[in-house]
């Protein structure tokens, strides 16, 4: 068996290329982007991952269906609880319930700060509706979709908001990359590293989207 496997691909609309490293296990070990040189995101030194150069460090314990994630980021320290129920979907994901309908889809996320809810038409959802606590305010959101399922407008107090059409290159290659960053493995995401960095550039922004999709253990399903 292989120790290590890297995945590399060319980020879309730029000229960089990013670098994804697993062990054996399918493990996301390190994630590197760049264009002339390549910038370490992501590594894992001995049962610590380290972001930005050590800015951030993480590690994780799991206990049954149940993992625990201690992050230290500068002077700040946290632990973040994650559950899966007996199909290994995720359940709890830092503090938020996540709960399914009769098809196992997502039909709410719920937290101390309020609810959001998921109706689905077919295979695609049609709405999305916040329930907050007090002193907020409750919407709803409806998406209208093509013959093919693309989202095609929103419509949410009255107002529409109508998405530019995609060409069918343009979808395809959607489709495609959206298949090789939900498919990473790695630890799961909840209050990551990454919404304490500031993108520096679009390149490292689009590695850190990258990276947060790659680094979701198991993927919500």
């Amino acid at each position: 068996m292989v120790d290590n496997h890297t995945d590399s691909f060319l980020i879309p609309g730029t000229t960089a290329h990013a670098h994804l490293t697993y062990d054996r296990n399918g493990r996301l070990t390190s994630l590197t982007c760049g264009v002339d040189q390549q910038r370490t995101y992501v590594e894992q030194v001995g049962s610590k991952r380290v972001f930005a150069g050590g800015w951030v460090t993480q590690s994780e314990i799991v206990a049954g269906q149940r993992l625990l994630r201690q992050v230290a980021a500068g002077d700040d320290f946290w632990v973040e609880t994650y559950e899966w129920d007996q199909a290994g979907r995720l359940i709890l994901v830092d503090g938020v319930r996540v709960d399914r309908d009769e098809r196992g889809r997502v039909s709410a996320c719920v937290t101390e700060f309020g609810s959001w809810h998921y109706g689905y038409k077919g295979d695609h959802i049609a709405e999305i509706a916040f329930a907050p606590v007090p002193d907020q305010v409750a919407f709803a959101r409806r998406v209208g979709r093509g013959a093919d399922g693309r989202a095609l407008r929103l419509k949410q107090d009255g107002r529409v908001t109508r998405f530019r059409s995609i060409s069918a290159a343009g979808a395809q290659m959607y489709r495609r990359s959206r298949r090789t960053t939900t498919a990473m493995p790695g630890g799961a995401c909840g209050r990551s590293p990454t919404k304490l960095v500031r993108p520096s550039s679009p390149i490292c922004g689009i590695t850190i989207a990258v990276w947060r999709a790659s680094t979701v253990r198991p993927a919500i399903r």
